[in-house]
């Protein structure tokens, strides 16, 4: 049967087949909200953010003991009271609402690490909106993603600068990370990836599976010999921190070191 799913570009979403999955990846239905139901998510949203940020905010300046006592790994402890260049506990997250029996919104989790679902919600649902002749519920969201992106580049090559961590005339690369036999994070880290590269065409923009990843004395080395100036990771903090390389070296402690 014909459907909207057959007018998805693979190159974009590349998981709409999905090994394991007997059906394909994305919903073939469609369920439609009154406008004020997004309008309450995106507010939902906001304030939550807050009390996330707030919640983090408690985290980096409490005694390491309240840490250890919420269950924080041991290891990944001394790394939680360094900032940022945008200020941010995380700069893409993504928010997993249910509706309960009353039919109110309920926050059941945060994906502070993995904000997949952004291909569905930025592209695929345009495509399904205007299959189906449904006004898009997320229009003019990917122009804002565009441009919050923008202003990471920006902000963080300001950063390079003010600590000479990039030298005049280097490679300056921004790189987007994360282990690319697994499609989803390959599919979501490559649409955030090619987002940042249309929002900043004269940017260095790479990607890099970590499996491939080397870290020296400089910092991440690159398959042309420069080091990331900058590294985009999707992928979850407290499954890295205790990742090792092949040799037995602490990965996650490595990669978490090169914030110094």
């Amino acid at each position: 049967m014909q459907s909207y799913i057959d007018e998805l570009d693979t190159g974009i979403l590349p998981f709409v087949d999905y090994e394991g999955y007997d059906d394909r990846y994305p919903t073939l239905s469609v369920q439609s909200f009154p406008a004020e139901f997004y309008d309450e998510i995106r507010h939902a949203s906001r304030m939550l953010f807050q009390i996330f940020y707030k919640a983090t905010k408690v985290f980096q300046q409490a005694p390491d003991e309240f840490a250890l006592n919420m269950d924080m790994p041991e290891n990944l402890i001394p790394y939680l009271h360094r900032g940022n260049p945008l200020g941010l506990p995380t700069w893409l997250s993504r928010f997993d609402f249910v509706l309960d029996t009353q039919g109110r919104l309920r926050m059941v989790e945060i994906n502070a690490d993995t904000p997949c679902f952004l291909i569905e919600s930025y592209y695929a649902n345009e495509v399904g909106a205007r299959y189906f002749d449904k006004e898009h519920p997320n229009e003019g969201a990917r122009d804002e993603l565009e441009r919050f992106l923008k202003r990471v580049y920006e902000r963080t090559s300001q950063e390079n600068s003010k600590y000479n961590t990039v030298k005049s005339g280097e490679a300056n690369p921004f790189v987007f990370a994360c282990f690319h036999d697994y499609l989803e994070d390959l599919g979501t880290t490559k649409f955030l990836m090619n987002t940042m590269k249309s929002a900043c065409p004269e940017a260095d923009v790479r990607f890099l599976s970590f499996y491939d990843m080397v870290i020296d004395d400089e910092g991440i080395l690159l398959p042309d010999g420069s080091h990331a100036s900058n590294l985009y990771r999707l992928h979850p903090m407290e499954l890295l921190i205790d990742e090792t390389t092949a040799t037995g070296e602490p990965l996650g402690e490595m990669f978490l070191d090169l914030y110094n």
